[in-house]
């Protein structure tokens, strides 16, 4: 290998959507960027670690150096335990809010020993803020917000001269009182590390499925004086809910009632107890029949026991990811010589922000949708 050649592998969610989770090697640094799992029907889906510990880069993961976590969702931080159990000696990197949720997300679905052993992990960890730059062997390394939900980073790395920015899930606009991502002007990126989950689905416009306009759709039907229902199994959108609809009332001066049920509840408890403040003045930690209309119930119950003044939001879907157009805008303003593409659902008909970009004479970026397990010379 010459000393200074990029290496990029991905070990998971290359193109799908899952355990989120890639290494760098930068020099003679070994890096991983997310670690995320995946469960589905009950079977839980890990990094390929294999691949990794039978190249040509590592044989343990004794060597492992760094640790970036981008952001608390479970497909990008669900793994985190595991690796920090194989790789004690290594780094990790993540804000204090993706800090703090990241201990409730890693131990609120985990038995009493896994729960305390991951807490226990993440104890150790210390975090990192936006814009500050920390000088590591072979490289430094700058943390920039996403915009995606609170805490979440882009990480940019300099070495051997070349700029190499990974996005981790981002967000141009925020429900969450942030600006959405942001990165200088002036940046020049070499190479661009993204998770783009509609760069094969142009069909994807932002329209109804945002978390935005759920939030909206809330708004008017409080103001129309219609109740409203959002269910949110995943504890996580209990959160995100809570913090959006909070910060669109304080905001807009129109504030109504918040209930929540003692399962949507316990979340907030959790989250209030690790030092990151959700509840406002507003919010109720019980409902009870007599409450005047119209006000907002966060909670679990399924569409037929809801009644019939609520207006029922089924499971609170929503997307937080940004849209085809909005993934082409991004790359277009930073105009990367290359950009590897990760974090993609399947297309429909073929048509992806590659051939978009070919067609665009002032573009230069040459895009790569690659596959796990496979090394990526930079």
């Amino acid at each position: 290998m010459r000393q200074k050649e990029i290496f990029f592998m991905p070990l998971g969610a290359a193109q799908s959507v899952g355990c989120s989770c890639y290494y760098l090697r930068l020099g003679q640094s070994n890096i991983l960027l997310d670690c995320g799992l995946q469960r589905i029907n009950g079977a839980i889906c890990t990094p390929d670690l294999h691949s990794l510990l039978t190249s040509q880069f590592m044989e343990s993961m004794q060597q492992l150096d760094q640790v970036y976590i981008s952001h608390a969702h479970t497909d990008h931080v669900g793994y985190l335990p595991q690796v920090m159990q194989m790789a004690p000696q290594a780094s990790v990197y993540m804000t204090l809010q993706t800090k703090q949720l990241a201990k409730y997300r890693l131990t609120v679905n985990s038995n009493q020993q896994g729960a305390a052993e991951a807490s226990r992990l993440l104890s150790g960890v210390a975090p990192v803020n936006y814009l500050q730059k920390i000088k590591q062997r072979d490289y430094s390394v700058t943390f920039f917000p996403a915009g995606h939900i609170p805490g979440a980073m882009m990480t940019l790395f300099e070495y051997a001269g070349r700029k190499i920015l990974y996005t981790g899930d981002f967000s141009l606009h925020s429900a969450f009182g942030l600006d959405g991502c942001w990165l200088p002007d002036d940046l020049e990126i070499d190479v661009l590390l993204m998770c783009a989950l509609h760069a094969k689905q142009p069909y994807s416009i932002r329209q109804k499925n945002t978390l935005q306009q759920r939030i909206t759709e809330v708004m008017n039907s409080l103001r129309w004086g219609q109740s409203v229902y959002l269910q949110a199994f995943d504890a996580g959108r209990v959160l995100e809910l809570l913090m959006a609809l909070n910060r669109v009332m304080e905001h807009s001066g129109q504030v109504f009632p918040i209930y929540l049920e003692p399962k949507a509840m316990d979340a907030v408890h959790i989250m209030e107890s690790l030092q990151l403040p959700v509840l406002q003045q507003n919010n109720y930690s019980s409902f009870y029949d007599g409450a005047a209309h119209p006000h907002v119930v966060i909670g679990t119950k399924r569409k037929e026991q809801v009644g019939w003044r609520y207006r029922l939001f089924d499971n609170a879907y929503y997307t937080l990811h940004e849209d085809y157009g909005e993934m082409l805008s991004f790359i277009r303003r930073l105009n990367p010589r290359q950009a590897y593409l990760v974090h993609c659902a399947e297309g429909c008909y073929g048509y992806t922000v590659e051939q978009e970009l070919m067609r665009d004479a002032g573009c230069r970026t040459q895009t790569v949708f690659p596959e796990e397990g496979e090394i990526y010379t930079m």
